[in-house]
């Protein structure tokens, strides 16, 4: 009777035993055939808060580099495929931490990503009544920042040469398909140092380049309207010999001769005695005598009234650039509103191409307004 006891309390409990499983089991069937993933808390299933750092690209074409996991929350930057940049924060759900998070999007909605349960590189996005998902970058997306320093070749026809990274900024030389050349500055879009840069041209257009995922030779360029261009890295190189006009080693198969430049342009310096005259800024030279002449006239047409006449420095200047002696002539019209001429030099401080040579000058027009003198010279020194 005990042996049959025993027997029967063992078999008893077995039997409970599969009845739950088959519970559990016909719990996990349901959710499968709901499409929901069950959360389990296994070492293959739930990646760790350190493996979600780093380069996410969406379906929605648009990327995102998630920084820091510190304290279950962490910064997002997303960089969308018209090169707009927004940064964003987002934090583990508590109790999932490791296997869903939730972040706001730049629109205020709330977006919700859970892994993967089969690849801890996918992740499911939902919000906004939208649905996306997300793949993790490979590494060879983002190459050193050396890699950036060269030459390059626009689809445009544009060759690009790109100077000094240093603390994340760099200057690019262009010279176009007509033989002209432009220099300007570029720096690494915040978050994406090594793999997105942007640069801003001589008219204020905004470009974002990324380099491809495939190719560390070549950067998809997007300009502020959406127009899309295609650089390729060029390892051509120029050589000139006695008497034998330059050529190409193509190197590079997409190689292709480098455009000879134009000569460059005669300046009629507006007096013989202003070396800024052969200064440039932004790939552009000060006024000349006829253009300096008629930016004069401009501004003193509204004299005696100060202020109209610092309104017309401001619309007359437009795109154009000065030299420092230049600005020393201008405060001449303002005279003595002392004031007035302050705010003239901090309008066109921006637009000298030689802000370093003008301390002296400028500072002497103020005398014996030291105070006034010493704050147009700080504005000078701020665009050097």
């Amino acid at each position: 009777m005990l042996g049959f006891s025993c027997g029967e309390k063992s078999s008893n409990l077995r039997g409970n035993r599969m009845k739950n499983s088959t519970r559990s089991l016909g719990l996990m069937g349901i959710l499968g055939a709901l499409g929901v993933a069950p959360l389990v808390a296994s070492a293959d299933y739930a990646p760790s808060s350190r493996i979600i750092y780093g380069t996410w690209h969406s379906t929605s074409g648009n990327l995102f580099e998630i920084h820091s996991t510190d304290d279950g929350a962490f910064r997002m930057t997303m960089l969308t495929t018209n090169g707009t940049q927004s940064v964003m924060r987002g934090h583990w759900i508590a109790g999932l931490r490791g296997t869903q998070f939730q972040y706001f999007g730049p629109d205020g909605r709330r977006y919700s990503g859970t892994f993967s349960g089969r690849d801890p590189n996918r992740v499911r996005v939902a919000g906004a009544s939208q649905v996306s998902w997300w793949k993790r970058g490979a590494t060879a997306v983002a190459p050193r920042s050396s890699k950036l320093f060269g030459t390059w070749r626009s689809g445009s026809g544009n060759v690009f040469e790109i100077r000094n990274t240093n603390d994340g900024r760099f200057s690019l030389v262009v010279t176009f398909t007509d033989g002209r050349k432009s220099v300007m500055r570029g720096s690494w879009v915040r978050g994406f140092r090594g793999s997105r840069f942007q640069y801003h041209d001589a008219d204020g257009h905004r470009y974002v380049a990324g380099f491809s995922s495939t190719d560390p030779d070549r950067v998809r360029v997007v300009s502020d309207d959406g127009t899309i261009n295609w650089w390729r890295r060029s390892f051509a190189t120029v050589q000139a010999s006695d008497g034998e006009s330059p050529s190409v080693e193509r190197d590079d198969p997409y190689a292709t001769p480098v455009p000879t430049p134009a000569p460059a342009p005669t300046i009629v310096c507006w007096t013989a005695d202003d070396d800024g005259c052969k200064r440039m800024k932004n790939g552009k030279f000060p006024m000349d005598q006829t253009a300096f002449r008629s930016f004069l006239k401009a501004v003193s047409s509204a004299r005696p009234h100060v202020f109209s006449m610092k309104d017309r420095v401001r619309a007359s200047l437009g795109n154009r650039y000065m030299t420092s002696l230049q600005l020393a002539r201008l405060l001449d019209e303002f005279k003595p509103h002392v004031y007035v001429m302050l705010d003239v030099v901090k309008i066109c401080a921006q637009r000298l191409v030689d802000a370093e040579n003008g301390a002296g000058p400028i500072a002497e027009k103020f005398a014996p307004h030291t105070f006034v003198g010493n704050d147009a010279v700080k504005a000078l020194g701020a665009e050097r």
